[in-house]
Order: C-alpha cells, then structure tokens, then sequence
C-alpha cells in the first residue's frame, strides 16, 4: 500500500485526484498557492464520461440535443454537459487533505513525498510550433441566442464561415460554440480548433461580431466574454515526475478536452497510485495516433477543415464517440479516422495523406504572427 501522495496544484484535475484517494484512505498532502482561489472557467463535456461519484447537483445543466453545423446540421451522440463550476469545486472535497500555500519549483518535487502528482497543467510557455487552441466569446440572454441555436439546446460547432460566404477557401477556418450556463445565460464562442502560430482572439472577437450582427444579435457591451488559449500538446513532454490532468493523457489533442477525462480517471487513477504506486500508464499508440492528425489538421486551410468535419458530421455515432473519447483504444481509434478520411472529397483525401506525412507546410494564418494574446483560462470544451 502507497499512502502518503503529494499532489502539486489543485485545478481540477488535482483536486479530483486528491479527493478520490483520501476516499481511499491515502494520507495526501497538496500544494497550491491559491487552494481556494473560485475556479471561474467554462467545463463542458460529454454526459457518458461523468463519474458515478460526482455529486448530480454539480451536473444540472444539460443540453439533449446538441447539433454540429457542416454542409448539414445533425445531432450529436450524447448529452452535453455543463458543469457548475462552483458546485464542483465543492463537492471535491479536501478535508483530509493537508494543504501547503506554497509555490513548489519542479526541482523540488522528489523532496515532498514517495509519490509526487504534477497536476498543475501547462506551467510553460509552449515551444514555438506547439498547435494553440483559442477562443473569444460572449454572453447573451437565451432570447438573443435562439437564431444561433435554432431549437437545439447546443451547438457544438458550427463550421459555416462568420461572414455568410460560402466557403472558408484558404482562410483560417474556426467554428461557432453555443452553450446553456448554468446562470441561465448562452455563451457563444468564435473557435479556431488548432493552429500554429495561435491566432489572436482579437482576430475572433470581430469575427465573432460580424457572425452575430449577421443574425440580427447585438450583445450589450457589460456582456460577460471569455478568452481561451489552450496548448494542445503538453509544453513539457519530458517532464521527469508523473502528471495527471491537462498536461497528461486526460487531454485529448485533437479537442482540447481534459477535465471530463481528468474527472472520469480519477478514481481509478487513485487505486493504482496506492495499490501500484503508479499511474495508469499512457497508450502511447493511441497518442501517437491522436498527434499525428493534430499534426495534419494545421496544415489544413479552411476550405479543407470545412471537409474534414463535414465528414466526422456523416460518421455513425461509436466512430463520432471514438474521436471525441481520449480513452478509445488505437484499433477503434484508427478505424474511426480511416472512415472520417473515406467521407472526404477526393482533393481533401489527398491533401491530408500529405498533411500527415509532413509534405505540406503549415498552413499560413491570416493573422500576422507576431500578434499573440496572454492567456486568461484553460476550459474543458472543444
């Protein structure tokens, strides 16, 4: 038996993880210089992934019928989910965790315990090709909101370009983002999935603006907005002590989602730390697989991003299930993939066969470079 674990940093996935093996019994001790600091970001994900232990208070707004718009709009395979972020920090309790407020350098982890648990995300700045996520949104009453959703409760993506034209041609593609809070309000976002450089959420805010004022929507200036910038790759890949969370294998690269995983896998995660005095390790075939699309879909422009997703939008919902899940084996996985590849139109099948094999270049951005946003808040959505 393996009881006594630091964990270093209590996000979500920290906190989780701490919870779920004091349940155990271990003897934990944490270090967070703001333990208690009110977690304000967005969490939405997928029902199916939602532990059997969490608290339902902590899961109360649902969205049924959540649609992606391509070519077609079509529901999706599960419930959508959008955590109380309030009600979650809460219910993961840390009573019989001894918590530390101090700032731990990573060359002092080896000294804190036998166990060290880096939960603390991406504390570096990305290497310079590292594919960014980001996002601008906003806030609006439900009523605003109804020309976006169209009687879905959520709109995962909708990949028709801002502007009305008809196709996204060389440009940077990104898609439009519409959630039920749980306050009651819609958060929309304008999303760019993956692209090396990030392009600024400047760049989105006004795309995002002409996207609603084509829908007649005009949001009051006091609206609430969000900025998103997420690494999609961990920026520290050989970090010498395990990691759980964003930075590990709960993040799915080709979506950004970490904290439903990071949720689901912590119980388990807690059993083999003190039974096993490890992790669970990472599938590196999977990985390897997950990396290698990310990889391909910067080098995409828009027009072939459109046809990419028009394509997961004409996949049966195990295959649309296989994608989005960070735990599908590599087998169900690739089988997944080569569908989605076979739906493609002929110029795009090529065009990624070149993409994955690093025969196209990265696809230039229409965002100068050198313009690049200081991230506010890591979010567990696409």
């Amino acid at each position: 038996m393996n009881t006594d674990i630091a964990i270093i940093g209590l996000g979500p996935a920290g906190r989780a993880l701490a919870h779920r093996l004091t349940t155990h019994g271990a003897h934990v001790t944490a270090y967070d210089p703001h333990p208690h600091r009110p977690w304000k970001h967005t969490l939405g994900g997928w029902a199916h992934q939602l532990p059997t232990w969490l608290p339902p208070h902590t899961a109360t707004t649902r969205a049924p019928t959540t649609v992606i718009h391509t070519n077609h709009r079509a529901p999706l395979f599960d419930e959508y989910v959008i955590l109380d972020t309030p009600a979650l920090q809460q219910a993961l309790t840390l009573d019989n965790v001894t918590i530390h407020t101090t700032t731990i350098n990573t060359n002092q982890l080896h000294t804190l315990a036998p166990i060290v648990i880096d939960t603390r995300g991406n504390q570096h700045p990305p290497p310079a090709h590292t594919p960014i996520q980001t996002a601008y949104g906003i806030t609006l009453h439900p009523t605003q909101a109804a020309p976006l959703l169209q009687d879905a409760d959520a709109v995962l993506m909708d990949w028709r370009p801002h502007d009305g034209t008809p196709t996204w041609g060389h440009h940077t593609a990104s898609f439009c983002y519409t959630i039920p809070l749980p306050n009651g309000r819609i958060l929309t976002e304008e999303t760019i999935l993956a692209a090396t450089p990030p392009i600024p959420t400047t760049h989105l805010a006004q795309r995002l603006h002409t996207r609603l004022a084509r829908h007649g929507i005009h949001p009051d200036p006091t609206s609430t907005t969000e900025h998103v910038h997420i690494p999609m790759l961990p920026t520290t890949p050989h970090h010498r002590h395990p990691r759980f969370g964003a930075a590990s294998h709960q993040n799915n690269p080709l979506t950004g989602y970490s904290v439903f995983a990071s949720l689901a896998a912590a119980d388990t995660a807690a059993h083999t730390l003190i039974h096993h005095g490890h992790l669970p390790p990472a599938p590196p075939a999977t990985t390897i697989i997950r990396r290698l699309a990310l990889n391909a879909l910067t080098r995409l422009n828009g027009h072939h991003t459109f046809n990419l997703f028009d394509a997961y939008n004409h996949l049966p919902a195990h295959k649309q299930r296989a994608i989005m899940d960070p735990t599908t084996n590599a087998p169900t996985l690739l089988n997944a993939l080569t569908t989605q590849w076979a739906n493609l139109p002929p110029d795009t099948r090529a065009t990624l066969i070149a993409a994955t094999t690093n025969l196209t270049p990265r696809h230039h951005q229409d965002t100068p470079r050198h313009h690049q946003d200081t991230p506010r808040h890591h979010q567990d959505t696409p």
